[in-house]
């Protein structure tokens, strides 16, 4: 019973599913930035570009990258950095005013990434744990406050990783610690470089 809960918590805050929460509640805050360019942009510079690569690796292998070593994780880590750069360029682009967020959204997934290259030269920091973090803190920082409560389910999506055997204590703290640095970094570096 406990490992199918694990592995749902673990689906139902993945990466992606995680961005696309955050996504939800800032288009539905800020209906006016929903247009067709800025929603094309996010399915192409944050779902196609950085997760068709794992889907085939999934498809191709039936197993997970999550479950690969520190190190094998970082061809897909690269591919997923070019498109947040790509992403973040692109909405500069379009109007870096208009889409401040959507432009520090990428620029929190380009930094995270980074970070998770490092981080899993000698570890394996956790994906879910720091893809979760980064979207809400920043949206928290950028947008409203209040969103920092969303914070309170990280313990439970950091039991599922350890329950499932993907992780460590160390290594979801260490993927906590990276989302929350690639938001703040993110969210300042957007004003310094754009504005």
């Amino acid at each position: 019973m406990s490992s199918k809960f694990s592995e749902t918590i673990s689906m139902i805050f993945n990466a992606p599913m995680t961005c696309g929460y955050s996504l939800i509640i800032y288009f539905a805050l800020n209906p006016a930035k929903a247009t067709i360019f800025s929603i094309l942009g996010v399915i192409i510079f944050l779902y196609i570009m950085p997760w068709i690569p794992v889907f085939l690796y999934w498809l191709t292998t039936n197993r997970s990258p999550s479950r690969l070593s520190g190190r094998k994780r970082i061809p897909f880590i690269i591919i997923g950095l070019i498109s947040y750069i790509s992403g973040a360029i692109y909405f500069s682009m379009l109007s870096a005013e208009e889409y401040i967020f959507l432009i520090a959204l990428h620029m929190t997934y380009a930094i995270f990434s980074i970070l998770l290259v490092i981080g899993n030269i000698k570890s394996k920091p956790s994906v879910h744990v720091g893809g979760y973090v980064a979207p809400f803190l920043l949206l928290a920082l950028s947008v409203n406050i209040i969103f920092l409560g969303l914070l309170i389910i990280t313990p439970v999506i950091g039991w599922s990783r350890i329950k499932l055997g993907i992780h460590t204590l160390n290594q979801l703290i260490q993927g906590f610690i990276i989302g929350a640095i690639s938001s703040i970094l993110a969210l300042y570096l957007t004003f310094v470089v754009f504005f």
